[in-house]
């Protein structure tokens, strides 16, 4: 009876306990160091307990101490692991949460006391616990990068690229209404990509019916630097075009039809929508004897001398954008076509409820695009989407930020980012042999034998292979201008 009176008692004790302050601590503290106040007139002042005074006063506990149980990694420790998962989500090797939760194990596993099994690792407590104490990472939906897509902003091309566009604006003196670009972009009556529904807790599998046919259609899109966005190019797939595909005739205003055998672009449907482009700026009273520019991607279809010549000859300069960089580059990829893919998913969703449980068709591609076009390809998003690009205005720097800069506001007590992360193997001795100079060498550039083990163990799997990998197959040759340049330029014809 008695023991469990006294754990009552502990129970009713912990629940008294507040976190105090830490700015009160500081203050408090401050006062008391400085002479201007006793430790039990600071206490009673900045409302915190004498004991929790004492106790920063002392260095036995930090000012912004947390109440209840200590956390199984050290503060330095978690500090240091907080640095490495930004520094990788940064460099594109991010990490998953089972990625991070088995690293945290083969680092706990020292010795020191912890509260999960030492072959499974922490679990979900504490991986919220750690997420809560760390506001700086959370959970992301990562995008898949090809890695020749992977570039930096350091990266020779992307400077030269925005060098060259800069001179030749200031060159050419375009009006915004007379700077376009043009991609594609494809879609499907199944769909891309799952919604997130509504289905009972633990249910092992939540299926959502689609149509059958997995046939890839593609939208060619042209946006204009004042907002403005032409009828598109629809592609289905076929040998031969079928009327019944744009029977309901309830498509984007405008658009133009064709087909190909594989649904894609090809240099003879890119031709037509060379004069289609032409045609549709003379409808809109753009044709005043300027020429209009047109940036595009490094496509076969794109840099032909076919495609070169009748640009040349309907007075609209074409700029290959450089390759593998449309992601940075390419204003349609920055904003616009993310913002269409969602619409259109939206739109495929909701397509059965419309149409009393009937699947989509085919036929119905043409409508569905349409629904989704409108909300779109707004002036305020090709706008957006050429400002992002940093090609109107001309802005390299808003274009290459977007490469590392956080959408988060950063804070005063945020770190630094890591320029690097050094990466040993990991030894209890590791101070040691590192030596005097070495450690001096890490801290100078922000590190700490704590951080360095932390980083071993987190990053130490993604070092080079000693072991040469076997040589893959030959890529193909860049076609056109793979480094970005004027397309019409005299002397590139001329080759």
């Amino acid at each position: 009876m008695r023991r469990i009176f006294a754990l009552l008692g502990l129970l009713l004790l912990s629940m008294g306990r507040n976190r105090v302050c830490a700015e009160a601590a500081t203050k408090a503290c401050e006062a008391v160091r400085s002479g201007s106040m006793s430790g039990n007139a600071a206490a009673a002042a900045y409302g915190i307990s004498k004991t929790s005074l004492s106790r920063r006063l002392s260095g036995e506990c930090a000012i912004d101490a947390r109440v209840g149980p200590g956390t199984v990694m050290t503060a330095a420790e978690e500090d240091a692991l907080e640095d490495v998962l930004l520094y990788a989500g940064r460099n594109f090797i991010p990490l998953t949460t089972a990625d991070l939760t088995e690293r945290v194990r083969q680092l706990c596993n020292d010795g020191r006391p912890i509260p999960w099994t030492p072959d499974k690792g922490p679990g979900r407590s504490w991986l919220e616990g750690f997420l809560g104490r760390h506001e700086r990472i959370s959970l992301r939906l990562a995008r898949i990068y090809e890695s020749n897509r992977v570039t930096s902003a350091e990266d020779e091309r992307l400077h030269k690229f925005y060098d060259f566009w800069g001179q030749f604006i200031d060159e050419h003196q375009p009006a915004a209404d007379h700077v376009w670009n043009t991609d594609e972009s494809g879609g499907t009556v199944q769909g891309t990509q799952g919604q997130r529904v509504m289905a009972e807790r633990g249910q092992p599998v939540v299926a959502q019916m689609r149509s059958t046919s997995r046939e890839n259609c593609t939208i060619v899109t042209t946006i204009n630097a004042a907002g403005a966005v032409l009828a598109p190019t629809i592609i289905f797939k076929g040998q031969r075009f079928n009327g019944d595909w744009v029977a309901d005739l309830n498509g984007p205003p405008g658009a133009y039809y064709d087909c190909t055998e594989s649904s894609f672009m090809c240099g003879e449907v890119f031709i037509k929508y060379i004069k289609n482009f032409h045609k549709q700026l003379g409808d809109r009273n753009l044709l005043d004897g300027k020429p209009h520019v047109l940036v595009l991607d490094g496509h076969a279809s794109h840099v032909t001398l076919d495609v070169i010549k009748l640009a040349i000859s309907l007075n609209i300069h074409l700029v290959q954008l450089p390759s593998h960089m449309s992601h940075i580059t390419q204003p349609l990829d920055v904003a616009g076509f993310g913002c269409f893919k969602k619409e259109l998913a939206k739109v495929i969703q909701a397509f059965p409820a419309r149409n009393g449980g009937a699947l989509p068709r085919k036929r119905d591609m043409a409508g569905m695009i349409g629904l989704a076009w409108g909300s779109s390809f707004t002036p305020e998003i090709n706008k957006a989407s050429f400002a992002g690009a940093g090609l109107w205005p001309v802005d390299r720097e808003r274009a290459l930020s977007r490469l590392l800069r956080p959408k988060r506001k950063v804070t005063e007590t945020d770190r630094p980012p890591l320029e690097d992360v050094p990466i040993a193997v990991t030894n209890e001795r590791l101070e040691e042999l590192i030596g005097d100079r070495g450690v001096r060498a890490l801290r100078a550039k922000g590190h700490t034998i704590t951080g360095l083990r932390v980083s071993t163990v987190v990053l130490g799997n993604f070092l080079p292979n000693k072991n040469k990998r076997p040589k893959g197959p030959p890529k193909r040759a860049n076609l056109g201008r793979p480094e970005g340049n004027l397309l019409s330029a005299p002397e590139w014809v001329a080759e």
